[in-house]
């Protein structure tokens, strides 16, 4: 590794939020319902066959809801940027990189091609009230580092 050798996740908001409607989803899937009413008490008498299908989705949703959130990372390596999406991952030389831009999706990197690819899960988000006020943000300084790594 050399001296660029960073990592930026998800903001830790979206973290909690994603986790917690997970975490919801999979308790209501868990829990006794029959008919769509939250049967008591809570003693086991519920058949979870019921609306088993529901279950399973709300599951799943749950899996991909977390996986879409901690999953999602850039690295800048020695050179080239890491970004790992949900279930593929793009390696981005550095030498292609002409500008990095801030926005309220979160970076956008444009190579000399012209293609433009964004940052996973909103990394470098800035929101419109910093940028309308040219507030400094995390956003700004992940942007220069970036540039400042270029060969």
């Amino acid at each position: 590794m050399s001296e660029y050798a960073h990592v930026w996740r998800a903001p830790v908001g979206y973290r909690f939020f994603f986790s917690l409607v997970a975490a919801v989803m999979i308790i209501g899937a868990l829990l006794p319902w029959n008919n769509g009413v939250l049967t008591f008490p809570l003693d086991g008498s519920g058949d979870y066959r019921q609306d088993l299908g529901y279950r399973l989705l709300a599951v799943a949703l749950a899996g991909v809801f977390l996986a879409w959130v901690f999953r999602a990372r850039m690295d800048l390596r020695q050179d080239f940027i890491v970004m790992r999406y949900m279930l593929r991952s793009r390696h981005i030389s550095l030498a292609e990189v002409t500008s990095v831009t801030t926005g309220r999706e979160g970076l956008s990197v444009e190579t000399r091609d012209g293609s433009r690819y964004s940052s996973p899960m909103f990394i470098g988000q800035k929101a419109p009230l910093a940028s309308w006020l040219h507030r400094r943000t995390r956003a700004d300084e992940i942007a220069e580092t970036i540039m400042k790594a270029r060969p």
